[in-house]
């Protein structure tokens, strides 16, 4: 989060997904804490020096695999560099996007979009 703005990434690979919005997403092959997920390339790729905040945690089932799903926040205090492929949208904008189930669960078990915009956190 950077001010009133969240940045989502549009999915354009194939897949279940695709065309969906998500927050920057990291992708590793077991759990994480926050300790060992800013020890990431691609966490290091985004230049933030914020510890990430655990907000909630999701576990979802699909035909073929289960996917473990865990939403950190980080409140930046400037711009962070971002992939091209993705755009800072304010709350009210971001509830409007088409969002993948597993998101939204993650948002839900932490909160409501708005009560996690006046907090602060994502």
């Amino acid at each position: 989060q950077f001010k009133d703005e969240f940045w989502l990434h549009r999915r354009e690979e194939k897949g279940i997904w695709k065309g969906l919005y998500q927050p920057f997403l990291i992708e590793t092959n077991r759990e994480m804490d926050s300790e060992e997920l800013v020890k990431t390339e691609a966490f290091q790729s985004l230049n933030l020096t914020n510890i990430p905040l655990l907000e909630s945690s999701n576990k979802q089932r699909l035909t073929h695999q289960l996917i473990h799903s865990k939403l950190f926040s980080i409140k930046c205090s400037r711009m962070p560099e971002t992939p091209d492929t993705g755009l800072w949208t304010a709350i009210d904008t971001m509830t409007k996007l088409p969002l993948p189930k597993t998101i939204l669960n993650l948002f839900e078990k932490k909160s409501t979009f708005k009560e996690i915009a006046q907090h602060g956190n994502f």
